[in-house]
């Protein structure tokens, strides 16, 4: 063993390890002394807290050293020997161990904020800069010159006894050995990736504190979970459930079974049912300050449509999920990027009992924000950029194809459907009007890679589509529906006129032009839609039909990845932060946290997605 400790590189990888477990065992005491309540009899608890800590640790190990062990064991002798190695390994030390301490220093502050190790708040104030976690960043800046300075003293004591010693003449010059050492460290780190999860306690403290931070970090941005309970104002169950049924509640609804919170709920229709095609266009990016001059094709397609001027989409990418599960925004990652198994409760389901073809068209790969798995889980066939025919493609970029492809594609599927005399639903969703804005040359007079031009070329696309469809027989049986996906400009803020978007339903033949300025959202979409073709059904949809609502009903709900908002007719504006407490005096604040945790509580129990019969 001594021998082979005796090597520089395994030298500095143990070195590393045994930095991380004491930083790890210090950090430990460090909280347990400053933020336990019950020091005193709670300190046995705390020794096994320490112990399962330090196995905890030992498993974020085997990720935390593959990226040193690259550099370390990558050179030979020959150049560590020499003086520029020594730089190299001095600049590799110095930057794990900056890391070690900036992380420690940093999850401390965390922990004195929301009571907890690293988690899905951690990833949003790292990854999710917005004006309301600059005041958190300021103190990581501090916490990044405190880190700098330690990691200074360290990484010199640390090189001293390593790379400026005798031991340089004993390192793993062979690269059979240096490339077989590193690829068992992989196989280690695989291993325990698949087969292990984190020892903790069943006390939430304690729970906590014997979690690695830097793995519990990266875990909660894979899964992208905030659990609304241990951060967010609650209230109690059976109360909250009764407001969040109140808020969701028609007059031609009925909830089937309020005693065990199932939330499912009959909408029950008088008449003939309507099976008109619908095709519903999410457009990136297609906030109501876009409309003006840039977009003359829908200035004039809403003089000919039913439009919903005070519509709110729920946040940044969170349209398709609101649209299509009725939903209102769940804490952390949109629902879409979550889900990777199981059946879900979307809308079209349906349109599926009702024997519609349905299709999710996408100009994008959906494999990189799991969009495409989304749409097959919800009842779609999934068209993504992949499933696109080469002779179907006229403009892309490395990742996007061009709108009037994406609405080419959408024609062509329909007249298969119509000649199949089959009604048919699509779901399309631009990718013109967002980074990197590029768009076919000769179209418009705009240069690539300006928002004006993406977005002018986006409307351009759309009137190009429309008239096109205007020539097919099944046109006169069609709603489109066209609703914009997110404020571009308020992606990562929360004011009162956050996410205001376009939203119109266009079908000249069956719907009367019209305007509505009821304050709604995106999760109104599809109850609206099933309101205008008759149909009864059951669902857990939190929306409702606007053309049944009153202006006094209006209310959104609004959200970025940790701020929840809710915005009322009344003027009311609240907005629930982790942490952060709420006056629940208000009745507006009531509604909000009852809404936002009874959509949680269904969610994390799996309740909210389940499919339910057809009437």
């Amino acid at each position: 063993m001594r021998e082979i400790f005796s090597f520089l590189q395994i030298r500095l990888l143990a070195a590393f390890a045994a930095l991380v477990l004491i930083a790890g065992a210090i950090l430990r005491i460090a909280l347990f002394t400053s933020f336990s309540e019950d020091f005193n009899w709670r300190f046995f608890a705390f020794l096994r807290a320490l112990f399962l800590g330090v196995a905890n640790d030992l498993s974020a190990l085997s990720y935390l050293l593959i990226i040193p062990a690259i550099f370390i064991l990558y050179f030979n002798d020959y150049f560590y020997a020499k003086t520029r190695g020594k730089i190299y390994l001095s600049i590799v030390v110095f930057l794990f161990v900056f890391f070690v301490f900036f992380t420690a220093i940093a999850e401390f502050l965390f922990w004195g904020s929301f009571h907890s190790r690293f988690n899905y708040i951690a990833v949003d104030y790292f990854f999710n800069r917005s004006s309301d976690n600059n005041a958190l960043f300021n103190n990581y800046r501090i916490v990044a010159y405190l880190s700098a300075i330690a990691a200074i003293g360290a990484s010199s004591l640390i090189l001293k006894k390593s790379v400026f010693s005798q031991s340089i003449r004993r390192i793993l010059w062979t690269p059979r050995l240096r490339l077989a050492l590193f690829w068992i460290h992989v196989a280690i780190a695989v291993l325990i990736f698949f087969v292990y999860s984190p020892i903790s306690s069943e006390d939430r403290f304690f729970q906590a504190l014997e979690r690695n931070g830097i793995y519990e970090l990266f875990s909660a941005k894979r899964s992208g979970r905030i659990d609304y309970r241990s951060f967010y104002p609650k209230a109690p169950r059976e109360q909250a459930f009764k407001i969040a049924i109140n808020e969701a509640k028609d007059n031609n609804a009925a909830f089937l079974s309020e005693a065990n919170r199932d939330f499912r709920k009959t909408i029950s229709v008088k008449g003939d049912e309507k099976t008109f095609n619908t095709i519903v266009i999410i457009a990136k990016n297609l906030d109501r300050n876009s409309i003006g001059e840039n977009t003359p094709y829908i200035n004039k397609a809403l003089e000919e449509s039913f439009e919903f001027s005070n519509m709110r989409s729920t946040g940044a990418d969170r349209t398709i999920e609101a649209i299509t599960l009725s939903v209102p925004p769940i804490a952390g990652e949109p629902i879409a990027r979550r889900l990777k198994n199981g059946e879900i409760n979307s809308w079209a389901r349906m349109f599926q009992a009702r024997n519609y073809a349905r299709l999710f068209i996408y100009g994008d790969y959906g494999f990189f924000d799991n969009i495409d798995r989304f749409a097959s889980l919800s009842g779609y066939e999934s068209i993504d950029r992949d499933h696109f025919a080469p002779e179907n493609i006229n403009f892309e970029t490395k990742q996007k194809l061009a709108d009037e492809d994406l609405f080419n594609e959408a024609i062509m599927r329909a007249d298969r459907f119509y000649a199949q005399n089959k009604p048919f639903h699509q779901l399309l969703l631009t990718s013109s009007n967002e980074f990197p804005y590029r768009f076919p040359s000769g179209r418009l007079n705009d240069a690539n890679f300006s928002k004006e031009g993406a977005l002018r070329y986006f409307d351009y696309a759309l009137g190009r589509y429309i008239e096109k469809a205007k020539t097919k027989s099944w046109f006169n049986n069609t709603i489109f529906v066209v609703v914009g996906d997110s404020d571009l400009e308020d992606q990562n803020a929360m004011r009162r006129n956050s996410f205001k978007i376009v939203s119109f339903f266009y079908a000249p033949k069956l719907i009367s032009a019209g305007k509505s300025d009821i304050l709604c959202s995106t999760i109104d979409v599809a109850p609206t839609l099933f309101g205008l073709l008759g149909w009864s059904y059951e669902s857990r949809f939190f929306g409702r039909d606007i053309f049944a609502m009153s202006k006094e009903d209006g209310r959104a709900w609004i959200a970025t990845k940790t701020l929840l908002g809710f915005i009322v007719a009344n003027g009311d504006f609240i907005v629930l932060r982790p942490m952060k407490a709420a006056n629940t005096a208000n009745e507006s604040v009531r509604r909000a946290v009852a809404t936002y945790q009874t959509a949680f509580d269904l969610f994390d129990e799996g309740r909210l997605l389940t499919p339910v019969d057809r009437l």
